[in-house]
């Protein structure tokens, strides 16, 4: 068969498909939601794709691939807008969505408020089909997770790049700037304690791997401590949760670490003493509990909205008793104490500030009490019990409840 036959079957095949969800989604009686995310390739090619979610009449939960566009210019607002209204309308479902999840990026805010001033504007006599981008638009908990471990390393200047260069310089050469004549890693020298550490174990990441010789050799040293190989890894600012990862590597590799950097010369710089290796445990055990919340959200395909409330509480106890054993048991110094407690505290406002977001939109608050496991008990736990508006918490989440 020729490529001209597949390529025509293929474009056969993905119009039959589409009519067929045109139509189920159109004969479907309950309302839809998205969920979308834009991207750009390593060329520079911006993509945006839209899932749409649903109940079916036969009251099962469903899932579709509604697109995979291709835009005609950079994830803008303007462009985001159009792309999604185009799509919805091709599919002759404007008056049947409900909610949209996407991350929390300014220009998803932004095409929220467009697609909310289209809707109004084609609906103004149809009330029931109007949208609101402030109760509607859902914002993606794993991005607001990642985005608070974003603020809390920016506050240590320990933020990670959106690449790195990869080291090419030969061994010879390599010997030669360790005699003296330049430093290789001049950023490292510029840098102090948490920030330095980082860096360097982002820099010993790299240079593990940027050559055959050295990642052969590296590698000796993982399979004679740990009878297997294993990478370590290397975090960049647009990977969720890179951090921890690199961390959690560098820590279990600390042994081959070490007994590789003694062996390659042009390497000294990277050495990392006792203290060092203690402030990335350190910053590993702040970050831990924010990668496994983010990987509960994203690693499972059912849904797993009714699980955000919790979450934010969990991380908002994990930074406050944070804060309070800085101050009782580590051993660190004043000035790097002071970054840490500024760090915390700029995560916990991020999470807070997406935390009261989420009160107006009884979205998370319905996911809860249709939970047949959880319900309105959920609601009658400790921190639930001051009033919102002189009226209970779950009180008012009903009444909210039968509004939808």
């Amino acid at each position: 068969m020729s490529c001209k036959a597949i390529a025509a079957r293929l474009q056969t095949r993905t119009c039959a498909d589409r009519q067929k969800l045109q139509q189920e989604l159109e004969n479907n009686k309950s309302r839809l939601s998205l969920s979308l995310d834009g991207w750009t390739s390593p060329n520079n090619i911006p993509f945006m794709g839209i899932v749409v979610h649903f109940v079916d009449n036969n009251f099962k939960l469903r899932r579709k691939t509604l697109s995979f566009e291709l835009l005609p210019n950079a994830h803008t607002a303007d462009n985001l807008t159009d792309s999604v209204w185009a799509i919805l309308k091709s599919y002759n479902i404007l008056d049947k969505i409900y909610a949209i999840t996407g991350d929390s990026a300014s220009n998803n805010m932004r095409m929220a408020k467009n697609l909310e001033s289209n809707w109004n504007r084609r609906y103004f006599t149809a009330p029931q089909h109007r949208w609101n981008a402030g109760t509607q638009f859902i914002n993606c908990t794993a991005h607001v997770i990642h985005n608070s471990v974003i603020q809390f390393l920016l506050k240590m200047s320990a933020c990670p790049a959106d690449n790195y260069r990869q080291f090419d310089r030969t061994e010879e050469e390599g010997t030669r700037l360790a005699g003296g004549q330049q430093r290789r890693y001049p950023k490292i020298q510029s840098l102090e304690g948490f920030a330095k550490t980082l860096e360097k174990l982002r820099m010993v990441a790299i240079a593990s791997s940027n050559s055959t010789v050295r990642k052969e050799q590296f590698q000796e040293h993982v399979k004679r401590q740990l009878g297997k190989a294993l990478l370590l890894k290397v975090d960049v600012r647009t990977r969720w949760h890179s951090t921890a990862a690199m961390l959690q590597r560098a820590l279990l590799l600390k042994g081959p670490i070490s007994a590789w950097i003694v062996q390659r010369n042009e390497l000294d710089e990277l050495t990392m003493d006792g203290r060092e290796w203690a402030e990335a445990e350190l910053i590993y055990s702040i970050l831990r509990p924010f990668c496994t919340c983010a990987q509960q959200l994203v690693t499972t395909a059912t849904i797993n909205i009714h699980l955000t409330y919790g979450i934010y509480n969990y991380l908002f106890e994990h930074l406050e008793a944070f804060k309070e054993r800085l101050e009782d048991e580590f051993s660190v110094q004043s000035r790097y104490k002071e970054q840490l407690l500024v760090g915390l505290d700029a995560a916990w406002n991020l999470l807070n500030k997406y935390y009261r977001l989420s009160d107006p939109k009884c979205t998370y608050s319905a996911a809860i009490l249709l939970n047949p496991s959880i319900k309105g008990k959920y609601f009658t736990g400790e921190e639930w019990k001051l009033p919102a508006d002189n009226v209970p918490w779950q009180e008012k989440y009903e009444q909210q409840l039968r509004q939808v």
